[in-house]
């Protein structure tokens, strides 16, 4: 099989997929996926180790989604995606740390919705308002960020000032 045969049957395979996913299908989706993704195809690659990481399609193995992840970085324009998908699935394993560097990563590569996450993630289990207070500000303004962000961060950051007007805070990070 030639190599534009295998990307156009990747693409077509991921196709089926999202369009089975769309339909409730999961099980289905899933294998298309999978055969998609083991051709190479980064989104394919993505939306398996979605569905792995929530238990779409079969059980839940967050160390199988971590995988499809990490060979989704393989390709530049999923990478972002990939490392802040990788970033929330080590925060649901409790692992903080790796989590933070992974949504920090997601963020230099261009993610900046990760930044919602990251400021999360700041506020609560680190406690520091200010750093989270700038990456809700970050986002916000983004244009790089969906709209959908834009609009976490501007709430979020209203949020966190409100919190920090009521401590008698100055706010100004």
């Amino acid at each position: 099989m030639s190599e534009e045969t295998a990307n156009g049957e990747a693409e077509r395979l991921f196709l089926l997929g999202d369009r089975l996913a769309d339909e409730g299908r999961y099980r289905e989706a899933w294998r298309a996926f999978l055969r998609s993704a083991r051709r190479g195809h980064a989104g394919s690659q993505l939306n398996l180790g979605a569905m792995y990481s929530a238990g779409r399609g079969g059980r839940r193995d967050r160390s199988k989604a971590r995988y499809w992840f990490l060979k989704a970085m393989a390709d530049s324009g999923s990478a972002a995606a990939a490392a802040n998908n990788l970033g929330i699935t080590y925060l649901e394993c409790g692992s903080i740390g790796r989590g933070k560097r992974w949504l920090e990563r997601a963020i230099t590569l261009g993610d900046d919705d990760a930044r919602l996450h990251l400021g999360h993630l700041l506020l609560a289990a680190y406690g520091d308002v200010t750093q989270a207070l700038v990456q809700f500000q970050r986002l916000e303004d983004s244009p790089m960020a969906t709209a959908a962000g834009n609009e976490s961060g501007r709430n979020w950051r209203a949020t966190v000032e409100g919190m920090m007007a009521s401590h008698g805070a100055v706010v100004s990070p």
